[in-house]
This record gives C-alpha cells, structure tokens and sequence, in this order.
C-alpha cells in the first residue's frame, strides 16, 4: 500500500529463496569441538592458542543461509517533521521459526549533519538462523556529509 507523495511505505511480501545451503562440519561434531576447544583454552600456552584456533573454526559454519524461505514485512515513513526518517523491519524465518526485527531511525540536523541509530533483536533458539550468535545489537553514529 503505498500513497503518492506522503512518504508512506508499508510492505508485506516473500524475501524469496537463498541458495541451499551445504552445511560443512555437522551440529554435533561442531559443538563437541567448541566444549573441547573451550576447554584447552584455560590452560594457557600452546594449549590454549590450539584451543582458539579449534573456536575459530566452530565460528563460521555457515549457518547465515542456513534456511531458505523468508517472509518481510517493513513499514518505512520519511521525512517526519522535516527532519526524522524511520523503518521498522520485521524478518520471519519459516524454516526455522526465527526472527529479526530491526529499528532505523535517522534525525537530520541540517543539510550535512545526521544522528542515527540501529537497533536488531533476534528471537530463536540456539540452533535456529536468528537465535544462535547475537540476542540483539545497537549502533549510534554521527554521519557528516560535505
């Protein structure tokens, strides 16, 4: 739904397929290697430093695409007052049952100055896309522009 010249954006629609996904090492094998590499990591020495090396490789699974249907919804308004944009973004899983939700929101202080603000929570449990490496996350910046 979309009306002409007020800035309102709402949207429902499929994010569509990613390409499948080829898992490398299994769950199982992946987490006894994290209980073991997270072990020798309180030894110290050389130990320890195999041990970080062991986490580093459980790190990236390639679990990102590791589901490949999604469903979008995102509600975007422009230039409230003048001077603030915003979008809310809902991302469903329905593999898996995750899902993200994002906030953005920019405040415009003039023609070059712009304060804005990223806040994501993603809901799922340990062995879901969303749920199983950040609970949420918020970054702030000043953006310049000449």
């Amino acid at each position: 739904m979309d009306q002409e010249g007020s800035g309102f954006n709402f949207q429902l629609k499929p994010a569509g397929k990613i390409a499948p996904f080829k898992m490398k090492p299994s769950l199982s094998r992946n987490k006894r290697l994290k209980t073991k590499g997270g072990r020798s990591n309180r030894f110290g020495g050389l130990i320890s430093g195999l041990g970080q090396k062991v986490l580093g490789q459980t790190a990236n699974m390639g679990l990102r695409f590791l589901r490949k249907n999604y469903a979008l919804l995102q509600y975007t308004q422009n230039n409230i007052k003048n001077r603030i944009d915003l979008t809310l973004r809902w991302t469903q899983n329905l593999d898996d049952g995750s899902c993200q939700s994002a906030t953005l929101l920019a405040y415009s202080f003039g023609n070059h100055l712009e304060l804005f603000s990223v806040g994501t929570l993603n809901l799922g449990g340990k062995n879901t896309e969303f749920g199983s490496i950040l609970n949420y996350q918020w970054m702030v910046g000043l953006k310049y522009t000449f």
